[in-house]
């Protein structure tokens, strides 16, 4: 059931890209979506968790994107969706927005990203959907990036950690 979940995810995001890509060309925008891999992360307290965690994400770059929302022309603000498995090897998936500001010269950003997560392990103690806000670094070269987040501990739901994730840009 979790693989037949997993697949649907990983459709859905597939043609997420591919409308998206469709659209970069007739409006030609600079690098408006791209992917994102997950995988590694480091746990900060060891419960037998896998530090390798698959998965498959988009996001949407919605500065110069909305003309009737000039604040946007000055963001860096995307709308991001993935889906994983988890460091228990469960289905997890995750939406919302992030944001971020350039550290040196459009190479290292530094932001927040900001939705709701469900993981089958932790939604038995924090409820179907958790909300989050966790920082990032990003590091990027040309259309090819890495992106490093910190979940910080929170209560019953996790120990905290690290994660690392590759971008790529349309």
């Amino acid at each position: 059931m979790k693989t037949v979940r997993l697949l649907t995810a990983l459709i859905a995001i597939t043609n997420v890209v591919a409308v998206s890509s469709a659209k970069a060309d007739e409006v030609s925008i600079t690098n408006p979506s791209g992917i994102f891999i997950n995988g590694l992360s480091y746990h900060f307290k060891d419960h037998g968790q896998q530090s390798v965690n698959l998965g498959l994400g988009v996001f949407y770059n919605l500065q110069n994107q909305v003309p009737s929302l000039v604040f946007l022309n000055e963001e860096k603000i995307a709308l991001e969706f993935d889906a994983y498995s988890d460091s228990y090897g469960d289905f997890g998936y995750a939406g919302g927005l992030s944001w971020k500001r350039s550290l040196i010269s459009d190479k290292m950003f530094y932001g927040l990203k900001v939705g709701l997560v469900h993981e089958d392990n932790a939604s038995k103690n924090a409820g179907y959907f958790i909300p989050y806000i966790v920082p990032f670094l990003e590091l990027k070269h040309g259309l090819v990036g890495v992106r490093s987040m910190l979940i910080p501990p929170l209560g019953d739901i996790t120990d905290g950690y690290v994660t690392l994730q590759f971008l790529v840009d349309f």
